[in-house]
């Protein structure tokens, strides 16, 4: 009877052990941002990226979340579930970004809008791109021309004004390249509130 009860005891300390380990990673608590990183019409060769917007929420394993941030005339807002499952995180998520720019038609706003809906792993300490584009094109770049009357000009196209005498130098037209690139990037990492 004693190995027994020395077995129930023995298989009750390893189930409350596997039990414990379960729960402490439920309770513990996961940063998500997304960043929106990328460049707008530069003209240079080697545009340098920069984060221009970002949202984050703090989730929990197996838990929904949901966050909404408005800045400017932009609404962000996302949503989705931090599941951790078999010792790996995947994240379902669904993001939206609208634009205000003040447009109406009939009194009603026209709002720009992005969305996203996605389902990734992602591994704490790490980042995970989501999406974006990239865009190359050509535009009319017209510098500016000065007179001997000190007065400023921009021509339009590649048709000089004739109205004005004595020009130090003619208006130059020239294409030039301009690129767009926006993605979105997932982070995944521990969250550690502030001590009190």
């Amino acid at each position: 009877m004693g190995t027994d009860n020395r077995m129930k005891q023995i298989i009750f300390l390893i189930l409350g052990f596997c039990t414990t380990c379960a729960t402490a990673s439920a309770d513990e608590q996961y940063l998500l941002r997304v960043d929106e990183v990328g460049y707008i019409k530069s003209i240079e060769s080697s545009p340098k990226e920069t984060v221009s917007h970002s949202i984050e929420v703090v989730s929990r394993p197996n838990e929904t979340f949901h966050c909404k941030v408005q800045t400017g005339g932009y609404l962000r807002t996302m949503s989705g579930k931090l599941v951790y499952e078999d010792g790996e995180f995947t994240v379902q998520i669904h993001y939206v970004q609208t634009f205000d720019d003040g447009s109406r038609v009939l009194g009603k706003p026209v709002l720009g809008r992005s969305e996203l809906q996605t389902t990734t792993e992602v591994a704490v300490g790490k980042s995970v791109l989501l999406g974006g584009f990239e865009t190359e094109g050509e535009t009319i770049f017209v510098p500016q021309t000065k007179t001997k009357a000190k007065k400023s000009f921009i021509p339009y196209l590649s048709k000089v004004i004739d109205k004005f005498d004595k020009k130090e130098e003619a208006a130059t037209v020239r294409l030039s390249k301009i690129k767009t690139k926006e993605h979105l990037v997932l982070f995944l990492s521990k969250y550690e509130p502030a001590a009190e």
